[in-house]
């Protein structure tokens, strides 16, 4: 029986394993829906298909990565136009218990307020088996919501009452600081983004490189996106980027940017390569998915 029925939950898909595949099954055992939007390119997983039934879940797939940004606004939109009041959005690896859920759900329940946009979790970094860092400091016991100035994807509850006033998640983005824009977005329309406290959320990072300096790594291509979105949201928002204030911010970001791959990160000139067409494609207006075609640097 799904005692949350005004919830709904969205999975987002790409590559994923059975195991991951299978935990969908868990989360229709307390909601009435689990909505599994994939981005796999080929060959999607038909898993899901088999051991779910019909009635408890909506699976897209386009055979295509169309990135995260369009993936989350599919789900968003179908859950609304399915009545529901609240999407919870998970990516496949994150480990969030069932039991943490429903203690989300229910202080949700007991505290909602029309002016708060997204509910997240307390989010524990993992590498591997090993915890790494809560991205936050946890919330006082006696706190039951703790505004916060943005929150990732992953663990998110989205008030789709608050989703229909904004513009959705930006698909200019495809990945990178999808999350980071929606939460300014939001703020900017009046409504918060609060962390719950006590309900935990363990998300793993990418591969974890350097010595001193402990950072996640990335490939070329997700360089692309870091560097080119930096840019494409200091101009959105240009409003908060005022004169020095933008020189600072670029200056700061750009710099450590480049160091940490000149210091700490291997394949550098591939990277090296991706940032400079990324600024490149960023100048010429080219967003969204990056496109080897017009991009053959990278190909």
């Amino acid at each position: 029986m799904n005692s949350y029925v005004e919830f709904a939950i969205g999975v987002v898909f790409y590559n994923p394993t059975d195991e991951e595949v299978l935990k969908v099954k868990d989360y229709s055992e307390i909601v009435p829906r689990v909505y599994i939007y994939d981005n796999t390119e080929e060959n999607p997983n038909p898993l899901c298909l088999i051991n779910l039934k019909q009635d408890e879940y909506t699976y897209i797939a386009n055979n295509k990565n169309d990135g995260i940004a369009v993936a989350l606004n599919k789900l968003c939109n179908l859950a609304k136009k399915d009545g529901y009041k609240y999407l919870l959005l998970l990516d496949q690896d994150s480990i969030f218990k069932i039991e943490d859920i429903r203690k989300m759900f229910q202080e949700i329940r007991n505290h909602a307020s029309k002016d708060i946009g997204i509910y997240t979790p307390e989010i524990h970094y993992m590498k591997g088996n090993g915890e790494i860092r809560a991205r936050t400091v946890q919330t006082k016991p006696s706190t039951v919501f703790s505004e916060i100035s943005w929150a990732i994807t992953s663990g998110s509850v989205v008030s789709l009452e608050v989703y229909s006033q904004s513009s959705g998640f930006d698909e200019f983005l495809f990945i990178d600081r999808v999350d980071y824009e929606y939460c300014v977005q939001l703020r900017k329309l009046g409504f918060k983004t609060v962390r719950i406290s006590g309900a935990i959320l363990y998300q793993f990072l990418g591969e974890t490189q350097g010595g001193i300096f402990k950072f996640s790594g990335h490939n070329p291509i997700r360089h692309y996106y870091i560097f080119r979105n930096r840019l494409y949201l200091v101009q959105k928002y240009k409003e908060n980027f005022n004169g020095i204030k933008k020189v600072a911010y670029l200056g700061l970001t750009i710099t450590r940017h480049l160091a940490l791959v000149l210091i700490c990160e291997s394949r550098k000139t591939e990277k090296f390569k991706a940032i400079k067409v990324a600024y490149r494609d960023y100048k010429k207006g080219k967003m969204g998915k990056y496109d080897p075609e017009n991009s053959r640097e990278l190909a």
